[in-house]
C-alpha cells in the first residue's frame, strides 16, 4: 500500500472517531443538562407534631439540610447593629506570607 494512502485513510478515520466524540460529548452534556434542569420531585416532606402548631419538616436529599415550617408563624425580620463597627486605632497589620 502507498504511504500516503494509508496516511490519508488514517486521518480519514481519526476525523470520522473525532466527529462521533464530539457528537456524543453533546449529547451525553445534554442529557446531564436536561436531567439537572428539571424540578426536584424527590424531595421527602414529613409532618411531625414539634408544638401546638404542628410544624412541617421537609427534608432535603440534596444535602441543604431540613428546614423546619413552624405553622405560620412569621419569620423574625434581620436587625441592623446598635451600632455601626468602629475602626483600630493601631496600624494595619499586613503579612503577605513570602519569606
Amino acid at each position: 500500500m502507498d504511504p500516503r494512502r494509508a496516511r490519508t485513510q488514517g486521518l480519514q478515520r481519526v476525523s470520522r472517531l473525532t466527529a462521533w466524540m464530539a457528537g456524543g460529548a453533546v449529547v451525553v452534556s445534554g442529557a446531564f443538562v436536561a436531567l439537572l434542569a428539571r424540578p426536584h420531585l424527590s424531595t421527602a416532606q414529613t409532618r411531625t407534631p414539634l408544638g401546638a402548631g404542628g410544624a412541617t419538616t421537609t427534608l432535603d436529599p440534596f444535602g441543604g439540610g431540613g428546614s423546619v415550617d413552624d405553622g405560620g408563624a412569621a419569620a423574625q425580620p434581620l436587625n441592623p447593629p446598635v451600632q455601626a463597627p468602629l475602626p483600630s486605632a493601631g496600624p494595619a497589620q499586613v503579612s503577605s506570607g513570602a519569606s
